[in-house]
């Protein structure tokens, strides 16, 4: 799972490199800071000693990133950037502290047109208080392996390229349901992101969009297109809407992750998770590899970028997200980044746990291989016989009477009639905690938590439940959102319908686990409610 490249250094000792630099760069206003390994590899530091060998290094730059410009005039522009990103590069390599920055696509930009062309602005989701109502229930613990990595599982698309825009939040968006789809279904398609583009045109500005919006778009249009489809040119393209008809994958809904790591990689178990990080700093930018805990911000107020996590790992003491971008291969570890995990931040390196959320598939959908069929085939041996020349119809017989038993030949005894079934056993109830436990049906909600334990256990009515976290109520998930102002569950935020919160139950006590045979009854969810009066809709 290792991406992390073998590197050698050709770095002269550090006074002489800070005067040459020095030397070589005083006509440029660059960044200064600390940083960690490479991306210079081959070169001898003579090539940062003259200005002709800087402008071969920049050409076989130009090349390999197959980079072409419109006249002198914005090639010398460039050289300059280039040079001075460079400058930058060596100082924070220099180091050694964390992860490393090299000459990646965007070396010949500087941080504020960066900024400007590939950083949006997400938006709709940095309302945390409204996230206290929408959750999904609140993790404790949970059983997840040390390491995961999705890709292995193949769960998870090529790298794709969103270009100049700031489409992030689409990207990231499509690459949580093609992660579901492909576990649910296994099967890996790659879906469209140009559709959710092309006819949701009023969540997107060119500089961001409402990453909510995106996985509400796809619930009420009833799904989305393969990429084969409706490829994506740019986040101005269209698509065809003859070929935008058929939606081959579709949600049921979408769900939140509480900010804090321990949450974060509980959800990630399960499948892979759309975050927002601020990826608006010069280091974000340059990154080539490593573990990175840069000098992005960590408040959720400046989250610039959506992306996906599709798995966790650790590097000696150091634990890491696996992130897959949507810059193409030519940025980071082949598209990827490892953020820093498991740190003191409220929201994590880059705002990371702020904005967590993933896409919720209960049903099946038409797999995209396969045209609609009729019934399948009987089994051999259901199959109905061939059809054969029916015979003509023979004379009646008189009516058989059965021989009368003699002497030698007595009656057979009568049959004992058939032994009654076995009766079923009762589902097993399972455990919450190690002293409570809940029936079968029943979902563990926590009722009491202090300092991150749970003191308290309770119980849900509903099976696979969404615990409301801060709240005594919990909802199905087939109605995850949970919405405490009106005492509802609903299935998407703009419903005006939903159903009635149930009220979490103690649950019971471990010593009388084998007592109780009993279950939790049926599923039944209470009549949809129309949004109204808090007070009156809980019950």
């Amino acid at each position: 799972m290792d991406t992390h490249k073998s590197i050698r250094h050709h770095l002269p000792s550090q006074s002489l490199l800070f005067f040459t630099l020095f030397s070589l760069f005083q006509s440029c206003l660059c960044w200064t800071g600390l940083s960690v390994q490479y991306s210079i590899t081959g070169f001898e530091p003579e090539y940062l000693q003259s200005e002709n060998r800087m402008m071969e290094l920049f050409q076989q730059w130009k090349k390999k990133h197959g980079k072409s410009y419109e006249n002198s005039e914005e090639l010398m522009n460039r050289f300059q950037n280039f040079k001075c990103n460079l400058k930058y590069i060596v100082e924070r390599n220099s180091n050694r502290s964390g992860n490393s920055m090299g000459l990646n696509r965007f070396s010949d930009m500087s941080n504020e047109e960066f900024r400007e062309k590939y950083i949006g602005k997400v938006k709709g989701l940095v309302e945390l208080s409204q996230r206290k109502h929408t959750r999904a229930r609140s993790v404790l613990m949970c059983d997840a392996p040390p390491s995961l990595d999705w890709r292995e599982k193949e769960v998870v698309t090529p790298v794709k390229d969103q270009g100049v825009s700031g489409s992030s939040w689409v990207f990231s968006s499509i690459g949580a349901i093609e992660g579901i789809n492909a576990i649910n279904k296994g099967e890996l398609v790659t879906f469209s992101e140009q559709e959710l583009l092309s006819f949701n045109k009023s969540n997107y500005d060119g500089k961001g969009g409402h990453i909510r919006n995106a996985f509400e778009w796809v619930i009420n249009n009833g799904g989305v297109v393969s990429e084969a489809n409706c490829p994506y040119t740019t986040a101005d393209g269209t698509c065809s809407t003859t070929k935008a008809v058929n939606s081959i994958v579709h949600i049921d809904g979408y769900g939140n992750v509480e900010e804090s790591d321990t949450a974060l990689m509980c959800a990630t178990v399960n499948q892979p998770i759309r975050v927002g990080i601020d990826a608006s700093s010069i280091d974000f930018q340059l990154y080539t590899g490593g573990i990175y805990a840069g000098s992005c911000s960590s408040n959720p107020a400046d989250i610039t970028h959506a992306v996906l996590i599709v798995g966790y790992g650790s590097e000696g003491d150091t634990d890491y997200w696996i992130v897959k971008n949507s810059w193409g291969t030519t940025w980071g570890m082949d598209g990827y980044i490892y953020i820093k995990r498991n740190t003191n931040l409220t929201y994590g390196v880059c705002a990371i746990h702020a904005l967590a959320s993933y896409p919720i598939q209960t049903t099946s959908a038409k797999s995209p291989s396969s045209a609609p069929s009729d019934s399948p085939p009987l089994p051999p041996q259901l199959a109905p016989p061939n059809p054969s020349p029916l015979p003509s119809a023979p004379a009646p017989s008189p009516p058989l009477t059965p021989p009368s038993p003699t002497p030698s030949s007595p009656s057979p005894p009568p049959l004992s009639p058939p032994p009654p079934p076995p009766t079923p056993s009762p589902t097993p109830s399972h455990k919450c905690g190690s002293l409570s436990y809940c029936l079968p049906g029943q979902t563990c909600c926590c009722l009491y938590e202090f300092l991150g334990f749970c003191l308290i256990q309770g119980c849900c009515d509903y099976s696979n439940a969404v615990c409301c976290p801060e709240s005594d109520y919990c909802c199905p998930v087939e109605y995850p959102i949970c919405e405490a102002d009106t005492g509802l569950c609903l299935k998407n935020y703009e419903d005006k319908l939903g159903v009635a919160m149930k009220k979490k139950k103690w649950a019971k006590h471990i010593l009388s686990l084998n007592k109780h045979e009993e279950s939790a009854g049926d599923v039944t969810y209470q009549t949809l409610k129309w949004r109204r009066n808090w007070f009156a809709a809980i019950r």
